[in-house]
């Protein structure tokens, strides 16, 4: 079984003052489940995308765009995705890439 786990694009008002950090709860995930025999991959939404800054609502956003992500998830063509969000402020950004998944495989 593939697995794919999303780290989601931040958005916010300041979001030029951000710094670049692993997702390391998303790392230890997939190193968990690829030591239990599945095919995982981490698409990092928000570092591969750190330098684009694009608006988005009322938001500055950090991260790949909509139609970026959209193109990794299906070269990754995963059976399984998994969205993760480090703060409750962030949940638009993860429901956002979870709206894009659905799109992409309906």
């Amino acid at each position: 079984m593939k697995i794919v786990l999303i780290n989601a694009p931040v958005s916010g008002y300041n979001i030029r003052d951000l710094y670049l950090a692993e997702p390391l709860g998303v790392a230890y995930l997939a190193a968990y489940l690829d030591k239990n025999g599945f095919e995982t991959q981490i698409l990092d939404c928000f570092t591969q995308g750190f330098h684009q800054i694009f608006p988005v609502n009322d938001l500055l956003r950090r991260g790949m765009t909509n139609s970026q992500i959209r193109e990794a998830l299906v070269k990754i063509n995963a059976d399984v995705i998994g969205i993760h969000s480090n703060f409750t402020t962030h949940y638009p950004d993860a429901e956002n890439v979870a709206r894009v998944a659905r799109e992409t495989f309906r």
